[in-house]
């Protein structure tokens, strides 16, 4: 009984002093201070956009009333992740290059100049290309025919700076009309009536009209 219980008590000393050599061990480890991993460079995370830039040149320009495109420069950092965008239908733009951005307008049919906005995005930066295009102007020489009693075909010559084709919108029944190219023909046969007689030729390129006036007096 002396020897067990000699025994047991050997035991329980063992283990107080395996459980006195676990705390001298880890207590000083919980108190330590965390491993912090330290960057060789100092200063704050790059944010957003930083580093990044774009730039246009020109950033506007007149564009002609018939269609053409132009090429622009563009300045970017990085140089491969701007993209483009236009405002209007009829201006379009593309990229060419990392560098390069052309810019595409149709014919402007409208007898009044227009503009609209070339945007180049590149993350939160933004660059603008304004361009203005020119009206269409649309010249008839002469203005005005007179034709002899006796009948006769007299020519007009249209032109547009859009490019767009000239067309004759409306004549009078006693003029009959023909056309190559930019020159018109009308004619008027010999006035019998027994009166004067006047009438109205509208020519028209795009949303663009030319009055000429037509006037024949009659046979005697």
């Amino acid at each position: 009984m002396k020897d067990k219980l000699f025994k047991l008590c050997k035991r329980i000393l063992g283990l107080m002093l395996v459980f006195a050599l676990a705390l001298q061990f880890f207590v000083p480890l919980a108190h330590a201070q965390p491993f912090v991993s330290v960057s060789p460079l100092s200063g704050a995370a790059p944010q957003a956009g930083e580093n990044r830039s774009v730039d246009v040149s020109p950033s506007s320009f007149t564009a002609s009333a018939s269609s053409g495109n132009r090429t622009v420069t563009v300045i970017a950092v990085p140089p491969d992740t701007w993209t483009c965008s236009s405002s209007a239908s009829w201006l379009s733009a593309s990229r060419t290059g990392d560098s390069t951005l052309k810019i595409t307008w149709q014919a402007n049919p409208t007898g009044s100049t227009r503009s609209a906005t070339v945007t180049v995005a590149n993350y939160d930066k933004r660059a603008y290309v304004t361009v203005t295009q020119n009206s269409n102007v649309l010249t008839v020489t002469p203005s005005a025919l007179s034709f002899s009693p006796e009948g006769e075909s007299l020519s007009v010559t249209a032109s547009s700076t859009s490019g767009i084709a000239c067309y004759v919108d409306s004549c009078p029944e006693w003029i009959q009309d023909s056309s190559s190219g930019n020159t018109f023909t009308f004619t008027a046969q010999s006035n019998t009536t027994g009166e004067n007689r006047d009438g109205r030729i509208v020519m028209k390129s795009g949303y663009v009209t030319k009055n000429i006036s037509g006037a024949q007096s009659h046979v005697y």
